[in-house]
């Protein structure tokens, strides 16, 4: 096929819940893109009908483009073979089992289609246009609705003997965790991709139980206590005991407290959305809660007893010493080929050819020690040893970053403590106590209104600098759980 100055060719990401479609130019650049649902259950024509919606729509939105386009290329969820485009039996889209993508793709637009699984293909985009472009060899690794890896050596895809080389998402990790749609137990995806994320959380959120918002809650009690004050001051001056614009500067007061309750309602309900979209959950907003102990520990273990537990638990660290680990065999390796051992032989002969009337049986032994005047495996032996000091290097720094996140984290948990226990212990009661025996004066004509007023902002501000302070703590406590490498902090 002639290849033109506006050559145009169709990139097609093919997920669990989407298909992303765009016009790509001889450059790279992305001159259109859609994004549309598929289908990932029922039928296999389903399946491909919601490919073919998908790649229409972009051509309805650019109707010259039909007659440009040069090939398309498709990345799919694999295992799949990339040389004759078969998707063989991918666990997020469990529609296709053994489907010739690319040749059915190819029928409907009459044009070259190469299929190749998603995350190699997003390696090779990083490698020639993204965060790994100018290193020769390339890991990588996309969380989404699976976890997908890819291999990219010398500016190309390895694919290996089968073509499923780089399925790092199906490694079994627990025999005895949850099954895998690829049939496997305990695979990393099924324990850590998208979805797996949202059910750990959505199932710790419904194991505990706290109203759903303690700012909503306080704002709601004060506007249910400041009514009584209403009907009190009312009474008052119907008795002449309070003139008409100290009622009026009490009743307008209310527009504060019914304005907390609607901030208070529209952050509980952005909070939600926002989660909601992390945890990819397509539950309603008004049937979606998170529920759980709204409160803190004040019982805060020592730092190295949070530093043991991150070196124990934290997979870079790990990840760093197995380095080290491998480093060191490959030097001993480089070592043992580099050796030559002395080779000893014997031999026994009836006979022999020497016809020695007295010798008729021969024994010998001889012995075979070379001599090392060249070592000619001296580069691979520096070379590991080179191997050994930079991953001790890497190992030195990734710990110095585990002591750095873990005591960062530890600080802010420790300083939110130090802050929430004066207001547990002592203010909170206070503000209530000064609140309501300020509010007794006032109604017996023994405070003034200013004081009655200020007596009701600074309740409502300790209250409201006690709810804040909590949250921070909770997201600091977080901080350090992600900081540790565990998820139940010593």
């Amino acid at each position: 096929m002639t290849e033109t100055h506006n050559s145009l060719v169709v990139g097609v990401d093919i997920g669990g819940t989407k298909v992303a479609a765009g016009l790509v130019d001889r450059n790279g650049e992305i001159k259109n893109q859609i994004r549309t649902p598929m289908v990932a259950h029922g039928e296999a024509g389903d399946g491909l009908a919601a490919v073919v919606s998908g790649i229409d729509l972009l051509f309805a939105n650019n109707p010259t483009a039909r007659t440009l386009i040069r090939g398309i290329g498709m990345c799919a969820p694999g295992p799949l073979d990339p040389a004759t485009g078969v998707v063989i039996n991918p666990p997020n889209v469990p529609c296709w089992r053994n489907f010739p993508l690319a040749d059915e793709v190819e029928k409907v637009y009459r044009v070259p289609v190469k299929v190749e699984n998603d995350a190699n293909a997003a390696a090779l985009a990083e490698a020639y246009w993204g965060a790994a472009r100018g290193y020769d060899h390339i890991f990588y690794a996309g969380i989404g609705t699976g976890i997908g890896t890819g291999i990219v050596c010398h500016g190309r895809i390895y694919n290996g003997r089968t073509g499923a080389a780089a399925e790092g998402g199906h490694m079994s990790i627990d025999y005895d965790g949850p099954r895998c749609g690829c049939g496997k137990p305990g695979c990393i995806e099924v324990l850590a991709a998208g979805p797996a994320i949202a059910r750990r959380a959505r199932s710790k959120l419904e194991s505990e139980q706290s109203p759903p918002s303690i700012i909503l809650d306080l704002a709601k009690a004060d506007l249910e206590y400041y009514d009584k004050i209403i009907d009190i001051s009312r009474a008052r001056f119907k008795a002449g005991d309070l003139a008409q614009i100290d009622l009026d500067r009490i009743e307008l007061l209310r527009v504060q407290y019914e304005s907390e309750i609607e901030n208070a309602i529209v952050n509980l309900r952005t909070a939600k959305i926002q989660l909601l979209q992390m945890l990819n959950d397509r539950t309603p907003v008004d049937q979606f809660d998170v529920t759980g102990p709204f409160d803190f520990n004040d019982s805060l273990e020592p730092l190295d007893r949070y530093r043991d537990a991150a070196l124990a638990a934290r997979p870079d660290l790990q990840a760093a010493l197995q380095t080290i680990q491998q480093s060191q065999t490959n030097h001993k390796l480089a070592i043992s080929n580099g050796s030559t051992d002395p080779t000893y032989s014997a031999w026994y002969t009836h006979n022999a050819s020497t016809n020695n009337p007295n010798g008729p049986q021969t024994l010998g032994v001889s012995v075979n020690i070379p001599l090392r005047i060249f070592d000619r495996n001296q580069g691979e032996k520096k070379r590991t040893q080179i191997d050994i000091d930079r991953s001790q290097q890497a190992s030195d720094a990734t710990r110095a970053q585990v002591f750095s996140d873990v005591d960062t984290a530890y600080e802010l948990v420790r300083s939110n403590v130090a802050l929430l226990k004066p207001y547990k212990e002592k203010y909170n009661d206070q503000a209530l106590r000064v609140r309501d025996t300020v509010t007794f004066a006032y109604e017996h004509g023994g405070a003034s209104l200013m004081d009655f007023l200020n007596a009701q902002s600074d309740y409502r501000q300790v209250q409201l600098a006690y709810a804040q302070l909590l949250g921070s703590y909770l997201t600091a406590e977080g901080q350090l759980t992600l900081a540790v490498g565990s998820e139940k902090l010593p």
